[in-house]
């Protein structure tokens, strides 16, 4: 992600991820990607995405402070009628201890690159 840049720089190859740029609202952090490749699978859940996919993501504190706010809005105008958003709540789990479950690196690979 790009905090230091307003507009996604002109002739930039289209990705598996896309082009972000980061923006603070207040104390919110908004994040603007676009720039993706047309997937076959979309982003998951089996659904298409076109290179137009567009996705704003605004992450923000709850007022204890104790808990992350997510929104992600995103529009496709080759496969959706409309924006669709998302919204969930991350908890703050000091409690919570990493799996010991070793990573599958081949499987890893796959999502990272994008294959």
């Amino acid at each position: 992600m790009h905090l230091d840049e307003q507009r996604r720089p002109p002739g930039l190859a289209p990705s598996f991820f896309g082009y972000s740029i980061g923006r603070w609202e207040g104390n919110t952090l908004v994040v603007d990607t676009s720039g993706f490749t047309a997937q076959a699978e979309g982003f998951g859940f089996d659904r298409p995405s076109s290179a137009a996919k567009h996705v704003v993501e605004r992450f923000s504190l709850s007022a204890d402070r104790k808990h992350l706010l997510y929104e992600a809005t995103m529009e496709d105008a080759e496969y959706l009628q409309g924006a669709v958003t998302h919204r969930s709540q991350w908890d703050y789990r000091p409690d919570q201890k990493p799996t010991e479950n070793p990573c599958d690196a081949a499987a890893a690979r796959r999502f990272a690159t994008g294959e």
